[in-house]
């Protein structure tokens, strides 16, 4: 998830415990846990499909943690779960 994905990590950069980013985090867990408890991972897909459900309460946390701005490495994180992403879509898909 973290190598499609590695973006998400800046949430963790997010240093208030406002209430709202804290309730957004419990949501986040309440509604990813029991998607880890389901046994199928899918049939073809890049990623972790069923964390979907989850990204929407993790936008605010991570909209937190990118307050102050991002640096270069951030950056390159994000450029390289970009590169992953289209890397991928030849071998999924068979083209």
């Amino acid at each position: 998830m973290l190598l499609t994905s590695p973006g998400l990590l800046i949430g963790a950069r997010a240093r208030t415990l406002e209430p709202f980013l804290v309730g957004c985090g419990l949501t986040t867990l309440a509604v990813f846990a029991p998607s880890l408890l389901y046994y199928g991972g899918g049939w073809i897909q890049s990623g972790f499909r069923y964390f979907l459900d989850a990204i929407p309460f993790l936008l605010p946390i991570i909209a937190a943690g990118s307050r102050t701005g991002l640096s270069p490495g951030w950056k390159l994180l994000i450029a390289a779960g970009i590169a992953v992403n289209v890397w991928t879509i030849p071998w999924v898909y068979g083209f």
